[in-house]
């Protein structure tokens, strides 16, 4: 279970206080000590301990650590590792390999002619924060996770001195009051930060019961975004796109029809443009990445999902449909009318859309949500990239929901 613990208001105000009175820049970089400060503890007679005063923020924290003697402030380039003697572990990672915008991954590297003795290596988050597709090496390193195993191999510690397996008290004697903290079966955690983009450091510790495995660890993030600009280049795959002249005989076919048109997940938005579906708004889409679309004409609605196969990022408006939601319970909308393989429609009794899923090629599971009158039909195929949704409402006797899917474009897997 998790919780949410607020800061000490009497130790922000002590904070405060003092600033007022000394006129002092409070600020440090990284450590554990109070650069840039002449305060000294005597000076602030008001806080009774350091805890407090690392709980109201005093030291602060810049996202960084110090590895193998050398110390690095997170975000920093990943040539930097390289240039320092890392290298990629074993030929499965590939400095080359792409990036989609504003993802991270993971990636293991080893010290040049150090030997790995107990399988040890350096695990870092590699992080493209631009919008495009870039190659690993020239991303940035924007996270990193030590556990106290991994200290035989490399020295490592952050910059105010904390390392994996310091006990929970030494951590929030230093770092103060986590902002999220969690206790389950096999271990327990603390949290400083909200989020990977504005910074996120995790300790975490086993339970005494497997305490001897070094599995104690250090977690942290600093992922900050750049401003990337959309291409209006419309990118050249979309041209690819072949119109089905027929419905496909099953749903792995990812193909419908609406409003006499006949569409076949990914679909170009374009090919919607065209039959008179305008998007309500335009959003930037990153390289692989993913937003929600509503398409309008003559009043009625749909809610798709389009994403960008692109190396670049895009308009909304370039990008694919990959998936499309009927949500025939949204109130005050007009939701249109849509066919699926095996003649499926909203108007069509329980009994006919079983006997339809059971003509079926793919198997669709069954979940009966008696609480809330309906019945969920899904099945999903991860190798073919399709699936499908269809909930039945057992009170009204129609479907009240459709969701088709489908993220692979043909020849860009």
């Amino acid at each position: 279970m998790k919780f949410k613990k607020m800061k000490l208001l009497i130790a922000v105000m002590l904070v405060a206080s003092s600033i007022m009175l000394t006129g002092c820049d409070t600020s440090t970089s990284g450590g554990g000590s109070e650069a840039g400060s002449t305060q000294t503890t005597e000076e602030l007679t008001e806080v009774e301990s350091d805890k407090e005063i690392n709980a109201a923020g005093i030291q602060g924290f810049d996202y960084s650590f110090i590895l193998e003697g050398k110390k690095y402030t997170l975000p920093f380039d990943y040539a930097v590792l390289e240039k320092d003697g890392w290298e990629p572990l074993d030929d499965s990672e590939d400095p080359n390999d792409k990036i989609d915008g504003m993802k991270d991954e993971l990636f293991s590297m080893k010290k040049v002619g150090k030997e790995r003795k107990n399988g040890e290596m350096l695990t870092v988050w590699v992080f493209n924060g631009s919008g495009n597709k870039r190659k690993i090496k020239d991303c940035k390193i924007g996270g990193i996770v030590v556990a106290e195993k991994d200290l035989g191999y490399f020295s490592f510690e952050l910059s105010n001195g904390l390392k994996p397996g310091d006990e929970q008290e030494t951590v929030r004697g230093i770092m103060g009051e986590p902002d999220e903290f969690g206790d389950w079966d096999s271990f327990y955690k603390d949290e400083y930060g909200e989020k990977k983009e504005t910074g996120l450091i995790t300790f975490e510790w086993k339970k005494d019961e497997i305490k001897d495995k070094g599995e104690d660890y250090i977690r942290i993030f600093f992922c900050p975004p750049e401003n990337t600009e959309s291409s209006d280049e419309v990118p050249e795959y979309l041209s690819g796109y072949q119109k089905p002249d027929s419905m496909g005989n099953d749903f792995d076919s990812a193909t419908f029809t609406l409003d006499q048109a006949i569409y076949k997940l990914p679909c170009p938005v374009s090919e919607f443009v065209k039959n008179g579906w305008i998007p309500t708004k335009t959003e930037d889409v990153p390289s692989g990445g993913d937003k929600f679309c509503d398409l309008k004409k003559d009043g009625s609605e749909i809610k798709c999902m389009v994403e960008n196969f692109a190396d670049y990022q895009t308009y909304s408006n370039n990008c694919a449909v990959t998936r499309v939601y009927m949500d025939y319970t949204s109130a005050g909308k007009t939701i249109p009318d849509i066919l699926l393989p095996k003649n499926v429609k909203q108007n069509m009794s329980l009994e006919e859309l079983e006997a339809a899923l059971e003509g079926s090629a793919v198997n669709f599971e069954k979940k009966e949500h008696e609480s809330f009158n309906y019945i969920d039909f899904s099945y999903s195929d991860d190798k073919l990239g399709t699936s499908a949704k269809i909930e039945f409402d057992t009170k009204k006797e129609k479907i009240r929901k459709i969701e088709i899917h489908n993220e692979i474009w043909p020849g860009l897997e």
